[in-house]
């Protein structure tokens, strides 16, 4: 791919990326997702099983068709199946495109809603058995978010739980360390170079993958970082909404409540790769 291009090679050790100001804008954690638990279980078992059993119920829907992220989904699903390509956007956001929605802002709570694939009836049974079985994975990542920067947890989380008593997200809520309002999981998918124009600027994200692959890449490419993306290793980072791109990472973050900056929403990302994707 274009976007590995004059980049360094491969690092596949921990990382910590500073600004200049020595504020943390990103850490690479190699299996990071045991790390809190040391001799304990990670909980990377527990949800790659609860991942294979949502596609298996819940095929991922396909990514629209003016979505400039995922141009390659055609040959993609030509080469993996129609069912088995796409990806999910499990989310509290704003909804777009409707006459009430600035008047609904002025509520509290009524400006967010559940994501489309978050559904009704089989399906949102699907979705919330995925979430209580992810639960653990939820938990680990309150725990490494919490150690990294305490106070941006506890504002993530009193706002998640805010915000879980005045929406739908209650339905979501399964870990008393839930504080990402959105999960978006890609299948057999790549994202390509892209900015997220409704992103929080300055929000945290984290990002994990999962899947049986071998020579998988995280890019950074505005700080021109290559890393060695493993299942159990966790990248979590401060959106500055840079241009980012990667084998199949797709991440965003939306500020639900203008009017309360302090409270800023956030976004998990779960990836799910295919076997012999190699950049």
């Amino acid at each position: 791919m274009e976007i590995l291009a004059g980049l360094p090679k491969v690092h596949n050790e921990d990382m910590v990326v500073l600004s200049e100001d020595q504020v943390r804008l990103c850490v690479f954690l190699k299996n990071g997702l045991g790390r809190p638990w040391q001799w304990k279980a990670s909980p990377l078992e527990k949800t790659m099983a609860a991942i294979q059993t949502l596609l298996k119920d819940f095929p991922p829907p396909p990514p629209k068709a003016k979505d400039i992220r995922h141009t390659n989904f055609e040959a993609l699903k030509e080469k993996y199946g129609e069912k088995n390509c796409g990806l999910y956007h499990f989310a509290l956001w704003h909804e777009q495109g409707r006459a009430h929605t600035k008047q609904s802002k002025e509520s509290e709570g009524k400006g967010g809603v559940v994501s489309k694939d978050v559904g009704g009836g089989y399906k949102h049974n699907f979705v919330t058995t995925f979430y209580k079985a992810t639960a653990p994975l939820a938990q680990t990542l309150g725990l490494l978010f919490d150690g990294l920067d305490p106070h941006g947890f506890t504002r993530y989380r009193n706002n998640f739980n805010h915000l879980a008593v005045h929406t739908g997200l209650s339905s979501l809520h399964f870990s008393h360390r839930d504080c990402f309002l959105g999960r978006v999981l890609l299948h057999n998918l790549v994202a390509e170079p892209h900015r997220d124009a409704l992103d929080t600027r300055g929000g945290w994200v984290a990002i994990c993958c999962f899947g049986d692959f071998t020579g998988g890449h995280f890019v950074v490419e505005d700080l021109k970082i290559r890393l060695q993306f493993e299942p159990g290793d966790v990248f979590l980072g401060v959106q500055k909404q840079a241009d980012h791109a990667g084998w199949s990472l797709l991440f965003f973050c939306q500020l639900l409540f203008p009017e309360r900056p302090d409270l800023k929403p956030a976004v998990l990302v779960l990836e799910l790769v295919p076997e012999d994707l190699q950049l």
